[in-house]
């Protein structure tokens, strides 16, 4: 339960942090500085605020490997590294 609790969390900060990135996007976006030329779908809407779940909740989890205590931290690094490069 803590663990998906966590996760949850750490969606929602992706959320958060997305969704920023998206107004940034958005504001570069404007043609001729006119805020009625900015548009944006519901469907890409809805994929911007899943993807920065899933990347919020993805980092957490790949953050798990340097709670293994038993493991050097350079193991630690080259699985995290992969595990990221993977995904």
């Amino acid at each position: 339960m803590k663990y998906l609790r966590n996760i949850l969390i750490s969606g929602l900060i992706g959320i958060g942090i997305g969704m920023i990135w998206l107004l940034v996007e958005l504001l570069f976006s404007m043609n001729s500085n006119n805020l009625h030329s900015v548009t944006i779908s519901g469907t890409e809407f809805a994929f911007w605020i899943v993807a920065a779940f899933v990347i919020g909740a993805f980092f957490y989890l790949a953050g798990l490997i340097f709670q293994k205590d038993n493991w050097s931290l350079r193991k630690q690094f080259v699985i995290n590294f992969f595990v990221c490069f993977v995904a």
